[in-house]
């Protein structure tokens, strides 16, 4: 059975169910869980749970180093970042991604272990301390000079926005109906 929708499907009242609703919520809370509970007992479990990724990126040319990102990052921050990043050129490339790797840092590692600052905070990039050590006045800059070079802070970059689901292939996402699924090819 091939369900079609119209633009206002979604407009109608929720507590208003049409034949083909009925069709469409038959099974809802079937049971999938061996434990017992149902696909919405699943699913509210799995909605509670903060969703917070973190991505661990090696620092070439500093052997031992890591940084830790949050890999949650918003398009309202993306568009704060390109903002800062323009130039009378146009966007400076090198400037956004040590932007963005500033402002995503979470902590910076040596040999797995968290690195904390004097007062026992996590360091990160943006930490006075950090920025005292590199000899820098923003954390764009320290960024830059942590990572050495300007390939390596592009490519940290670019694997953290992938991470976060910027540019990632959309190689998982699914069209058709579900007796012959087509995988969208990126």
């Amino acid at each position: 059975m091939t369900n079609t929708l119209s633009d206002d499907t979604f407009l109608s009242d929720p507590d208003e169910g049409s034949a083909d609703d009925a069709d469409l919520m038959a099974g809802a809370d079937a049971v999938i869980d061996p434990s017992g509970g149902s696909d919405l007992d699943t699913l509210r479990a799995d909605l509670a749970a903060e969703v917070v990724e973190e991505i661990v990126l090696l620092v070439p040319g500093r052997p031992g180093y890591e940084t830790v990102h949050t890999a949650d990052i918003p398009a309202q921050m993306m568009d704060q970042l390109r903002k800062r990043a323009k130039t009378r050129g146009g966007l400076n490339g090198i400037k956004l991604s040590a932007l963005l790797l500033a402002q995503t840092n979470t902590g910076i590692r040596k040999g797995g272990r968290r690195l904390t600052d004097e007062d026992g905070q996590p360091l990160v990039i943006r930490s006075g301390s950090f920025l005292e050590i590199q000899g820098a006045s923003t954390a764009a800059e320290a960024a830059r000079k942590f990572y050495g070079r300007d390939g390596d802070l592009d490519a940290a970059s670019r694997a953290l926005l992938t991470a976060a689901g910027w540019g990632a292939e959309t190689e998982g996402i699914m069209v058709g109906d579900e007796d012959t699924p087509t995988r969208r090819r990126g």
